[in-house]
């Protein structure tokens, strides 16, 4: 992973390059083939180079032919060979092979309508002197993060929030309401960081800000509408292969070898069989692919290693086999205040090993199966698509495979709801639930204090009222636009540079999540069997073992050998408490809830999230007292 960092004045005064090379100092990491700054009048602009996908033929900043325009970027672009032809047709002059300069020259021949024709996972900005405009961009799905402030006459935007923070004069507050929804372990603010007035740009957003006034735009939203439709199951078979395979040749671009996560499921040993059939047939857009996967302790529900063997197995390769990382709590302490922000999730950073085992072997570029779960998941939503088609015969179908799956009763009330149920009115449906008493409010945390748990209803209604009343109409939004994604994907992405590789997610292709959402819901949830259409796709190149399995891994061991210092981490005594956003007595009794309760239901978020609260707010308070001595 790059990264880049802007910093624009339209006070009238130049930009300070000082501050910019402060931004890339902090982020260092993300720059091991080299870190270059530009800087001219009111803008300067820096980026943290890691070649992935070509050796490097560029340098950025970018400049544009006329040195008008400077452009940085981070990502690859999926669409890159039809992007340089479309150009050059177009009469575009193209000095390199760069990712960068096609998103430069796209907006030279587009304007401001240039996100529009890009598509990847990427993030972007660039400075017009003679428009006096700047412009930052972010993909689809925030595949790559992107972080600005605006303080009323300077842009700042950055990779990383460690670098934002360099810039600015002073430690912003805390976001105490962010913060809360952390604490709480709910999301649903997509743009918030840990700062007050830090901000992400949402994912499929265009910032643009001029003469002082600041503009965000979306340029590109979900189709939700169920219009690929064909008569035989295998022609669905083949249309799902070669947008997968397509998605997976996209990002396997790369001039060095390849590294792939194998764990074993369905989603990462899709993605790792598909490149390996493209490597067979000599259209691997990389010189070779290796595969990775982490052993959990034998015996565990962690350990997949039995099913990693098999797909080397059933691909005639070697599968690396790397243990879980499992750090100790003052690790994730000493993370949390290098970054600047939450500290890396357990279950997420065990994949350090593999990620630095890739690294050493040369790899740049790891693909992952993250998204398979979003995607290729069904849900009894078929109901409702096939009775507003008056698909009589599949309805009847599924009614049938789902009474030999989950029983008639089950059965009956799923076909009776969210069939002709489907055109009841929302508001009257919520009535009726309320009516029945089946619609009960969730408790508001006890941990959480009650001016908080008031902004965390708050925050839940704001965020609520962004999708349609009825959930049958929103419910691929939400697995677009899910907050809890701005976290993950960051944190990811970080982990990823701090080794020096570049994150690539073909199942959260910007392609193959369109054809999940224009695609039916009977062929991907069937007779109880999720991820159908998936497994019967790729029948025959996944390992029938993988093909057919139901179980998935289970990792609550990344949590389990932290939880006793942890327990001492948020006694009441140690609790910093931003703003009394916690209940110190109530933070300690999620402990005994926690093992008290199944493995299945046990709080980990919830005491991770009240954790890194606290640990942020210690964290601020030792930044503050540094500064106020500093001045």
């Amino acid at each position: 992973m790059s990264g880049f960092a802007v910093l624009i004045r339209f006070d009238g005064g130049d930009a300070d390059r000082r501050r910019v090379q402060a931004m890339t100092a902090a982020m260092a990491y993300r720059g091991p083939d080299g870190i270059a700054h530009w800087a001219d009048g009111a803008a300067a602009l820096g980026h943290c180079a890691m070649d992935a996908s070509e050796a490097a033929t560029t340098q950025q900043p970018l400049l544009s032919a006329d040195g008008q325009v400077v452009a940085v970027f981070d990502g690859y672009l999926a669409n890159h060979t039809e992007l340089r032809a479309d150009l050059q047709a177009r009469g575009a002059r193209l000095r390199t092979t760069s990712d960068a300069e096609l998103v430069l020259s796209a907006y030279e021949f587009w304007g401001a309508d240039f996100a529009r024709h890009l598509d990847g996972e990427f993030a972007a900005a660039m400075w017009d002197a003679r428009r006096r405009e700047a412009f930052c961009i972010r993909d689809h799905h925030g595949l790559r993060p992107l972080y600005w402030h605006w303080d009323g006459t300077t842009l700042v935007a950055a990779s990383e929030i460690a670098a934002m923070l360099a810039a600015l004069p002073h430690t912003p507050p805390l976001n105490l309401g962010y913060l809360t929804e952390i604490a709480a372990d709910t999301y649903y603010s997509a743009d918030e960081t840990v700062w007050q007035g830090i901000k992400r740009l949402l994912p499929a957003h265009v910032l643009c800000v001029n003469n002082r006034r600041v503009q965000l735009g979306e340029y590109w939203t979900l189709p939700t509408e169920v219009d690929i439709l064909y008569r035989r199951d295998e022609d669905y078979f083949e249309h799902y292969r070669d947008v997968l395979s397509r998605s997976v040749r996209n990002a396997a671009r790369s001039h060095r070898p390849l590294a792939c996560e194998v764990s074993g499921g369905l989603d990462s040993s899709s993605v790792y069989c598909l490149a390996h059939r493209l490597q067979d047939a000599g259209q691997l857009p990389a010189p070779e692919l290796r595969g990775y996967t982490l052993a959990g302790p034998v015996g565990s529900a962690a350990d997949e290693t039995a099913f990693a063997r098999s797909v080397g197995h059933y691909t005639g390769t070697a599968i690396a086999e790397l243990p879980l990382f499992l750090p100790p709590l003052e690790w994730f302490a000493q993370r949390s205040a290098a970054d600047r922000d939450l500290p890396p999730l357990p279950n997420a950073a065990m994949s350090l090993t593999l990620d630095e085992a890739a690294a050493a072997d040369g790899c740049r570029v790891t693909l992952t199966g993250i998204g398979g779960d979003q995607w290729c998941d069904g849900t009894y939503n078929y109901y409702g698509e096939l009775f507003a088609s008056r698909d009589w015969a599949r309805l009847i179908g599924c009614y049938r495979q789902d009474i030999r799956a989950e029983g008639l009763v089950y059965a009956s009330g799923l076909l009776a709801r969210l069939g002709p149920g489907s055109l009841v009115p929302s508001g009257l449906r919520r009535a009726l639930r309320k009516a029945l008493k089946s619609d009960k409010a969730k408790a508001p945390p006890a941990w959480i204090q009650p001016p908080f748990q008031r902004e965390l209803a708050q925050r839940r209604q704001h965020y609520e009222a962004g999708y349609p009343a009825d959930y049958r109409k929103s419910y691929k939004q939400r697995k677009l636009r899910n907050p809890v994604w701005s976290v993950v994907l960051d944190q990811a992405s970080r982990q990823r540079a701090r080794s020096g590789l570049e994150m690539r997610n073909p199942m959260m292709s910007r392609t193959f999540i369109e054809f999940s959402a224009r695609t039916p819901e009977h062929l991907k949830l069937r007779g109880g069997v999720n991820k159908s259409l998936h497994r019967r796709a790729l029948a025959g190149i996944l390992p029938p073992e993988v093909a057919e399995r139901e179980s998935k891994a289970e990792f609550s061991a990344a949590y389990a050998g932290l939880i006793e210092d942890l327990h001492l981490a948020c006694q009441p005594p140690q609790i910093c408490n931003p703003g009394g956003i916690l209940n110190g007595n109530a933070v300690a009794q999620l402990f005994t809830e926690y093992h008290h309760a199944p493995i299945d239901d046990r709080c980990y978020g919830e005491i991770w999230g009240s954790y890194a609260v606290n640990l942020i707010a210690a964290q601020f308070l030792n930044f503050a007292k540094r500064e106020q001595s500093d001045d």
